[in-house]
């Protein structure tokens, strides 16, 4: 093979190879850019993803608007107070005749009752300057009151009722049952009432060393516990239990020390109900006595209305304690031949309250299948049975 023979094919060999070490290098080159054009691609996805996360978590906060209700004319304060409270503006109107306004006001039934409807009504218009000229519960489910406005004296006759018309979206009346007597059950009757729902409450007379004891076992058991709260009744002798009681000719250190034995005996109470009273819940005197002690201690109460002239309810309202007072007290034996449930169903939806709050006097036999009975009947009708601090 001659030198030139040798030059050619070397030539050639590198020329091949040099062709070879080119493609791998252009491969090499197109498989960088594909690689660096599919990791930007997802980079970009990745923020655009981000970016509308961001978009769909982002909280807008609306400046807030403060009215001045002072700096409002007396029919714009009306309107204002009817706003805040959850009147629907459709259904809030008001009226003019003869210098006479007329306000209509109806009122979610299952949101709010009258009597709050009346005292927030009541308390925002009097802090405005408003004089207040009358009030009259024609009937249950109507309460008028008559104000004079500040600006200039006129007449505005407010009607608090509740709506009918099922313009308010409508909530599932709600029930709080409470069962009285459990200061002198023994541990065996206590027992059976601890397998019950325990959205039901019972309440302990401050009586004995037995009331003590039964107020821990309910609590223990997950149940809302209550102190009865004994008050003197106009012609009913003393009997031993009354002997407990806060009597009206009390001085205020006397009413005070009374409380103080009730609470250091049932100390897990969760609330208050008043036992009898009749004399008590009237007096303005005591009255204040007593529930700004039960307010200094963020307990509820409850009126039993032992008699309608009461103050209880109304007055703690004013003091802005969480209160309410009973709708209707049940009893077991006019139920007995009820077997279809239709006469307890009918007077559950008469009421007419929401919450409604229902008392049953003493934990017998009667009273143990009778609650039964009441929860099953209301649970199937619509209502909700909760425990007084849920109302």
């Amino acid at each position: 093979m001659t030198r030139k023979n040798v030059k050619n094919r070397t030539r050639k060999s590198i020329s091949k190879k040099t062709g070879q070490g080119r493609k791998f290098l252009l491969l090499l080159l197109a498989f960088g850019i594909l690689f660096l054009f599919t990791y930007l691609i997802g980079k970009f996805d990745e923020v655009d993803i981000i970016k509308r996360q961001l978009q769909m978590n982002r909280v807008v906060v609306e400046p807030t608007v403060v009215v001045d209700a002072n700096t409002l004319s007396p029919s714009e304060q009306v309107i204002h107070f009817g706003t805040t409270f959850g009147i629907l503006p459709r259904l809030l109107r008001i009226n003019r005749s003869n210098n006479i306004y007329t306000v209509q006001m109806p009122v979610n039934f299952s949101v709010v009752d009258l009597n709050f409807t009346n005292f927030q009504l009541t308390r925002y218009l009097t802090s405005l300057g408003w004089r207040q000229v009358s009030g009259v519960e024609p009937n249950q489910n109507l309460q008028v009151l008559t104000f004079l406005s500040p600006v200039d004296s006129t007449t505005y006759r407010f009607r608090i009722f509740y709506d009918r018309t099922g313009a308010y979206p409508q909530q599932r009346p709600r029930i709080a049952i409470i069962v009285q007597g459990f200061g002198n059950l023994n541990a065996a009757e206590l027992e059976r009432w601890l397998t019950l729902n325990n959205s039901i409450c019972y309440s302990v007379l401050p009586i004995n060393r037995v009331s003590r004891m039964n107020i821990q076992q309910i609590v223990n058991h997950n149940f809302e516990a209550l102190i009865e709260l004994p008050l003197e009744d106009p012609g009913h002798p003393v009997i031993p239990t009354e002997s407990f009681a806060i009597f009206a000719h009390f001085r205020d250190s006397e009413v005070i020390a009374r409380l103080d034995q009730y609470f250091r005996l049932l100390p897990s109470a969760s609330g208050v109900i008043t036992h009898r009273g009749g004399l008590v819940t009237t007096d303005r005197r005591i009255m204040p006595i007593i529930l700004n002690y039960i307010k200094e201690r963020e307990l509820y109460f409850v009126d039993n209305r032992a008699i309608e002239t009461s103050i209880a309810f109304t007055l703690a309202q004013q003091m802005m304690i969480v209160s309410y007072e009973r709708s209707i007290t049940l009893n077991p034996s006019h139920y007995a031949d009820d077997r279809n449930n239709v006469r307890l169903l009918r007077d559950l939806r008469n009421v007419n309250r929401n919450p409604m709050i229902i008392t049953l006097q003493r934990p017998d036999d009667a009273t143990f299948e009778f609650v039964q009975r009441l929860v099953n009947v209301a649970m199937n009708n619509g209502f909700e049975i909760v425990r007084v601090s849920e109302l």
